[in-house]
């Protein structure tokens, strides 16, 4: 699949157009055809916008940092490479993740690996399996080369591996496979997690959006990235925004694609450092623009 979001959502409307002959005239099939060609325009805009954000985050945010995205719930905003990112905000339920396999040991093949993504695998054994026993990262790459293998495992030690990784992604999906030993032969679980449950309940008011904010810090976030989808927390939220100039300093602030806060350190606990940097970021110009018809 072409890289070109702008060229496929032309192609994909253009397909839904030659359909027009055969909707217009009937109220319920006119609603179901606006209805897709909304979807598949806000989902290659969210394609873009994904694109423009790993850029940013590749010049600006150091590799293995943990980051907090107003994602709305889209998966493909959490592309952010090498960087863990989290959705924001998130529900309260079990943070492993969902069950992704079960038993003392096994192989699994994993087809939808997507570049940019970061995936969590943990393995957890023991009574009511709670004792973590291994975890792994595997990202996707946009090239065509497997570039590193794993060498040998002891076979009474649990692992956990997967192999490519990075796996590369040369078209829309790439494959690796998980292969798991809880070392003892007892029952594991493996969970996976892919940014978090991601809680579509706005926050009712600006106190619960910093408690959000805050819980999320507490848990290991660094950073956190407002897409220019979700600019309007800052306007929506009032309390919030003040709360975020007063305690954090903004290292990127790119009005056609997102602004980064830095959650590490407070400015009450001795950061002088000015509220705003604006990041030096060389991003084509034309794939700021925003999609049109």
């Amino acid at each position: 699949m072409s890289a070109d979001h702008l060229s496929m959502l032309r192609e994909m409307l253009k397909a839904l157009d030659s359909q027009w002959e055969f909707v217009k005239g009937r109220d319920s099939h006119i609603e179901a055809f606006e209805t897709g060609r909304r979807y598949w325009q806000d989902y290659y805009e969210s394609l873009q916008m994904s694109d423009r954000i790993l850029e940013v985050a590749q010049a600006s945010l150091p590799l293995h940092a943990t980051v907090a995205v107003a994602t709305n719930g889209k998966n493909e905003l959490l592309k952010l490479g090498d960087r863990r990112a989290w959705h924001f905000p998130q529900t309260g339920a079990d943070e492993r993740g969902r069950l992704f396999r079960q038993g003392p040991k096994g192989s699994a093949d994993v087809p939808w690996i997507q570049a940019g993504m970061r995936y969590e695998f943990r393995l957890f054994g023991g009574p009511e399996y709670v004792k973590q026993l291994a975890a792994i990262s595997v990202t996707g790459v946009p090239d065509a080369t497997p570039r590193a293998t794993v060498g040998p495992v002891a076979l009474d030690q649990a692992c956990l591996i997967a192999v490519p990784n990075p796996v590369p992604v040369p078209n829309r999906f790439g494959r690796t496979t998980i292969t798991w030993n809880t070392g003892d032969g007892s029952e594991g679980r493996i969970y996976l997690s892919e940014g978090g449950n991601y809680d579509g309940r706005r926050p009712n008011d600006s106190a619960e959006a910093i408690n959000r904010l805050e819980a999320i810090r507490a848990r290991g976030a660094q950073y956190l990235l407002l897409p220019a989808t979700a600019f309007w927390w800052l306007d929506h939220y009032q309390k919030f925004r003040e709360h975020l100039d007063a305690h954090y300093r903004v290292i990127v602030r790119d009005e056609n694609t997102c602004i980064i806060f830095d959650l590490r350190q407070t400015k009450a606990n001795g950061d002088d450092s000015p509220n705003e940097t604006k990041a030096e970021i060389k991003i084509d110009q034309a794939r700021r623009d925003p999609l049109f018809i």
